[in-house]
C-alpha cells in the first residue's frame, strides 16, 4: 500500500486523468485511513473529468466520513444538479446541511428553495424551511411554508406544534 501511494503522489497529475487508476488509488488511500488524500484525488479527477456524477457521490461520501458536512453537502448538491431526478443526492445534501447546524443554515435555505421548485408538495422540505424562517424571525414566510406542509400532511403533530410560533404577534395581520 505504501509503495502504491508513493507512486500516486509522484505521478498525481497523470493518475488523475485515468479514472480507473484514480478510483483504485483513491480506494487504496481510503483503506489506509488517508481520507484527505483520497478526497483530494477525487477532486483532481472531478476537475479532469467534470460532469461525472459517480465521482461527486464518491467525494461526498468521503467528505461525510471526514466529518465535513458542508463540503459533503456541496458535493451531493453538485451530483443532484447533474441529475435532478436523484432525490437521494438531494436528501443527503439536505441532511448534511441540517447536521451542520448554524453553519449550514444559509446554504440549507438556498437548497430547500431550489428543491421545492422540483417537489413543491414536499411537506418535510416546507417544514424545514418554515423552521429556518422562524429562526430568522420571518413569521409571515414561515407561516406560509408551515401552511403548505400542513396541506400535504394534515394533522401532523410536529407541524401543528410549531403553528403557534408562526402566528405569534401581529406580523400576519394585514
Amino acid at each position: 500500500f505504501g509503495e502504491a501511494a508513493a507512486l500516486y503522489w509522484k505521478h498525481r497529475e497523470r493518475v488523475a486523468k485515468d479514472p480507473v487508476t484514480a478510483r483504485r488509488v483513491a480506494g487504496l488511500l481510503a483503506n489506509q485511513g488517508r481520507l484527505p488524500d483520497a478526497a483530494a484525488l477525487y477532486q483532481d479527477l472531478i476537475k479532469a473529468q467534470p460532469g461525472q456524477k459517480d465521482l461527486l457521490v464518491s467525494l461526498a461520501v468521503m467528505r461525510e466520513a471526514m466529518g465535513l458536512r458542508i463540503e459533503a453537502a456541496q458535493a451531493w448538491g453538485d451530483a443532484w444538479t447533474l441529475d435532478a431526478s436523484d432525490s437521494t443526492a438531494r436528501n443527503r445534501a439536505i441532511a448534511d446541511l441540517d447536521a451542520a447546524a448554524a453553519a449550514g443554515e444559509a446554504p440549507l435555505e438556498a437548497l430547500l428553495d431550489k428543491a421545492l421548485k422540483y417537489d413543491p408538495a414536499s411537506s418535510s422540505m416546507h417544514f424545514k424551511l418554515a423552521v429556518l424562517r422562524l429562526k430568522a424571525e420571518d413569521r409571515k414566510d414561515a407561516y406560509a411554508h408551515l401552511d403548505r406542509a400542513l396541506q400535504s400532511s394534515p394533522g401532523n403533530p410536529t407541524y401543528l406544534a410549531r403553528l403557534p410560533e408562526a402566528i405569534e404577534g401581529d406580523s400576519l395581520i394585514m
